[in-house]
């Protein structure tokens, strides 16, 4: 690879619910999408813990996993996206695939279903593999 290491940018969302940080949705240049959910979150009493979805209640373990997609985000965000028409609507309007739903996501801000926000982090570049 002519001695040149291959560059990717990270993008990064803060999820939040009833102002709690509740994790973070990173998206990488070449599709992956990552969804983490804070320490702090998950230590909170869960009787306190804001619900983000009642599989973390059906599957105690929900939370305490790494969500991994390629262009869609993992379902239980993917889930709140605008659908049929106007989710094409959205795709063109932002010059992006109707599947690349970080963008969309990023777009749709305070304006996603529930109570659901979030906040922009800094874009990173980083060398592949690191």
């Amino acid at each position: 690879m002519n001695g040149q290491r291959q560059v990717e940018s990270v993008q990064a969302l803060a999820l939040m619910l009833h102002q709690v940080r509740i994790g973070v949705l990173a998206h990488y240049s070449g599709g992956k999408n990552i969804l983490t959910f804070d320490p702090q979150y998950l230590a909170l009493p869960e009787a306190s813990r804001p619900l983000f979805t009642l599989r973390q209640r059906a599957h105690p373990g929900y939370l305490e996993q790494v969500l991994m997609s390629s262009q869609r985000l993992p379902p239980v965000l993917s889930n709140l996206l605008p659908e049929g028409a106007l989710r094409s609507w959205l795709a063109q309007s932002l010059k992006t695939h109707v599947d690349e739903e970080f963008f969309l996501m990023a777009w749709a801000g305070a304006n996603l279903p529930g109570r659901l926000r979030h906040k922009r982090l800094l874009q990173m570049r980083s060398p592949l593999g690191h």
